[in-house]
């Protein structure tokens, strides 16, 4: 009987160490039947649409057995002490009590004009938002922001747009520093669209819209791809997941 009982531990303790590697090669890390809501600006608003990365994501767990619920707490415009504050954005997210919640914001912060947030209020606003989620026991995974687009191949627009991937520098750069310290998943949204971003210029945009700001549908590929990839996912789980995308958004765009 002690030789069973010492042999059923064992056994539980290399399972809980196969688990753990597991979990550091490749999987992924959000379970089956769980809740997850996307918290952000416009960008966030777009990720519930037919070719959005919330939908793109949703669709490469499905197709790896995990199904989500899922909601959009995104608001057109919204800055971090708008989702701090606005019973719509961060505090309904909170209040459907998700497992996991992720956080997409800082362009309409890093601006000179318009909605935009200083970045010591901004690195308060996101604390305060990391700190309540994870007081409440919910998963966070941070997105850095995506990169603004140069549209035109000029010296003007160029400029112009240096300067607001600047302006983006200090606000992405607390994201990586807080996901560090307060433990939680980073997506490198922003490192993804400037590498991209840089092999080409074109006047549709390689990534964004007209707007050289929201993503297209490219874009949101790229977003869920780097979610995908923060949560854990292997180079075969990431292959299988641009395959799925890239049939489902043929798929949407013959829809009439």
């Amino acid at each position: 009987m002690k030789s069973t009982v010492i042999y059923a531990c064992a056994m539980l303790f290399l399972l809980s160490i196969h688990t753990m590697f597991a979990a550091d090669n490749g999987g992924i890390a959000i379970r089956d039947g769980q809740t997850i809501v996307f918290v952000g600006d416009s960008i966030t608003v777009a990720a519930a649409g037919p070719t959005g990365y919330g939908t793109l994501l949703l669709s490469a767990l499905k197709s790896n057995g995990i199904v989500l619920k899922s909601y959009c707490a995104g608001g057109s415009g919204a800055n971090s002490t708008d989702l701090l504050t606005n019973k719509y954005l961060f505090p309904s997210a909170l209040a459907r009590k998700p497992d996991w919640i992720t956080i997409s914001c800082g362009v309409n912060d890093a601006k000179r004009d318009g909605n935009a947030c200083p970045i010591d209020q901004y690195r308060k606003n996101i604390t305060a938002i990391v700190e309540q989620a994870q007081a409440a026991n919910i998963q966070i995974l941070i997105l850095t922001t995506t990169a603004w687009e140069c549209l035109k191949n000029d010296d003007y627009h160029r400029r112009q747009i240096e300067g607001r991937n600047q302006l983006l520098q200090p606000y992405n750069e607390f994201l990586r520093t807080l996901a560090v310290e307060r433990k939680c998943y980073l997506a490198e949204v922003n490192t993804a669209f400037q590498s991209i971003q840089k092999s080409e210029i074109k006047q549709d945009g390689v990534l964004t819209l007209k707007d050289g700001c929201h993503p297209n549908v490219a874009g949101h590929k790229v977003i869920a791809h780097t979610i995908l990839k923060s949560l854990g996912a292997s180079d075969q789980q990431l292959q299988q997941a641009e395959a799925l995308w890239t049939a489902s958004i043929a798929e949407s765009a013959a829809k009439p």
